[in-house]
């Protein structure tokens, strides 16, 4: 939803022309990474695999809400020195509480805690996170945050080419020994535990050398000037009691919460035995992490240039195949081009996006939509995720089998070998906007793993297949969505159960000059 509302204001100022940021200047300290983690009892554990892998990390996808949430429970209550966490969204529901809650009581243990957490999601927030820093070993961080605090609207139209820029990276590090990064937020709709509506996600944990990339990752954004504590930013400033009377008043809701359907309270013992259960799943394989800096600018030292490019050279280099799993998938003239270069080829390209029904940005599927008859003819496999898909309800909880669906999963897998899985959806906002982060992991092992999953999502009875109609039938030429119920096929000429207002809001989106903001 926060996406929808920030689209929201972009389709009212689209208009209008930004100026140069006001940004104050803002003195804040520096700090890194925990330097020895092998101290820590987390990479103890780990130590006989690290040196049985040398130069290798550790790799093992959270492919369900219960996996995605119970190991950043885990982690959160396993943590001795530190917990470095870097989000673009994070809810007051019942999953934001419990893990905010563990983060307190990580730092009431002498755990320092970084989080740092874009503005988009702060709005009216910002009391009750200037409570959390104000704890010890407790910091909070804002990423480029609007200075005006009440009145958004009018300094996003006089700053807009600053605050147009957000950050959308996601990890989760634990003693700089494991990390979690890829699609999901944190809130209830991301773990499968919303009864009105779930996404289908990935994320995947890392342990080894890798861990430590991800770590400067993190540092790189965390001192960065686009990082303002929020104590520079909160018109009200938290005391003591202040402090008191949010964490009562968040231990109430957590326990006014009924029938949370996965494990919450756990001894270290319990803990200590999953990480061990955990650690013996895990593949081992090369990687990279690849990450936009904050300004989303070419490094002017090492020349690095971010994500896109270095994806781009991966698309050049395919053999075979590429599979993609993209939430907000708009190609633009040259990924339509491109599909059509890559099938001359003789290499299969396969897409699974948000349908229009599935969508929650409703902008980011009308400038999909122009792009997909052609992406059809130029070779591509297309399929669109349907809102009420069969198979993957067994990756959520019973809270959420009668929940609508919709698909936020962000991966590629190329050549069944290389495996990009992180933030980057591939549309314009992702790739010329936002911050991302990701992994690329070079393991047939785990790329298999994840084709698996993949392959659940396009099924017909979680998703549409997108064909041309043949010559010969009176639908000659048109799209047909293909489906089954119960085991039969389901052929449609339109876009399936779109009803009466989507289209109509589609049509009115497209007339705007909005697609490179999606």
């Amino acid at each position: 939803m926060t996406r929808i509302k920030h689209l929201l204001i972009l389709c009212v100022l689209s208009f209008f022309v930004g100026c140069a940021s006001t940004h104050k200047p803002i003195v804040h300290s520096v700090s890194s990474a925990l330097e020895k983690p092998e101290l820590t009892t987390a990479n103890q554990l780990i130590q006989a695999d690290l040196k049985q892998h040398p130069g290798q990390s550790g790799f093992m996808l959270l492919d369900t809400g219960e996996k995605a949430f119970t190991s950043r429970m885990a982690m959160t209550q396993a943590a001795e020195k530190t917990l470095d966490v870097q989000y673009y969204i994070w809810n007051s529901d019942i999953t934001g509480s419990l893990l905010i809650e563990q983060l307190i009581k990580a730092a009431q243990r002498g755990v320092r805690v970084r989080l740092l957490i874009d503005d988009v999601d702060s709005w009216g927030r910002d009391f009750g996170i200037a409570k959390l820093n104000a704890m010890d070993n407790f910091e909070v961080r804002i990423f480029n945050p609007f200075e005006n605090r009440s009145f958004r609207v009018f300094e996003f139209i006089t700053d807009m080419s600053r605050l147009n820029h957000r950050m959308h990276n996601k990890a989760f590090i634990m003693d700089n020994t494991f990390a979690i990064t890829g699609g999901r937020n944190v809130g209830d709709r991301y773990f499968g535990v919303s009864s009105a509506i779930n996404f289908r996600d990935l994320d995947i944990l890392s342990a080894g050398p890798i861990v430590q990339d991800i770590s400067k990752s993190f540092d790189v954004f965390w001192n960065s000037e686009w990082a303002i504590p929020i104590s520079s930013v909160s018109e009200q400033q938290a005391s003591v009691q202040d402090v008191q009377q949010g964490v009562q008043a968040l231990q109430d809701y957590i326990a006014s919460a009924e029938d949370f359907p996965y494990p919450i309270d756990r001894s270290r013992e319990e803990i200590y035995q999953r990480i061990q259960s955990n650690k013996d799943q895990l593949i081992w394989a090369e990687a990279k992490i690849l990450y936009d800096n904050p300004a989303k600018k070419i490094d002017t030292e090492t020349g690095y240039q971010g994500i896109t490019p270095y994806l781009r050279e991966l698309v050049n280099e395919i053999q075979t195949e590429i599979l993609i799993e993209s939430a907000y998938f708009i190609p633009g003239v040259r990924g339509t081009d491109k599909v059509l270069e890559l099938h001359n080829k003789g290499i299969k390209v396969r897409i699974l996006t948000n349908s229009m029904i599935s969508n929650d940005v409703a902008a980011a599927f009308v400038f999909y939509e122009k792009y997909r008859q052609q992406m059809l003819e130029n070779g591509a496999e297309l399929y669109e995720f349907r809102p009420d898909p069969n198979a993957q309800k067994k990756f959520w909880s019973l809270l959420a089998s009668k929940s609508a669906a919709s698909l936020h999963t962000k991966v590629m897998v190329f050549d069944r070998r290389k495996t990009f899985i992180g933030s980057l959806n591939l549309d314009p906002r992702s790739i010329d906007i936002n911050t991302e982060v990701g992994l690329l992991i070079d393991s047939t092992e785990l790329a298999e793993q994840i084709i698996a999953y993949m392959d659940i999502g396009i099924q017909a009875s979680d998703s549409y297949r997108l064909e041309i109609e043949k010559v010969g039938s009176k639908h000659a030429g048109e799209l047909v969505w293909v489906s089954s119920d119960n085991g039969k096929e389901i052929r449609e000429y339109s876009d399936p159960k779109a009803g009466f207002w989507r289209p109509i809001s589609a049509w009115f989106i497209s007339l705007l000059p909005l697609e490179e903001h999606i």
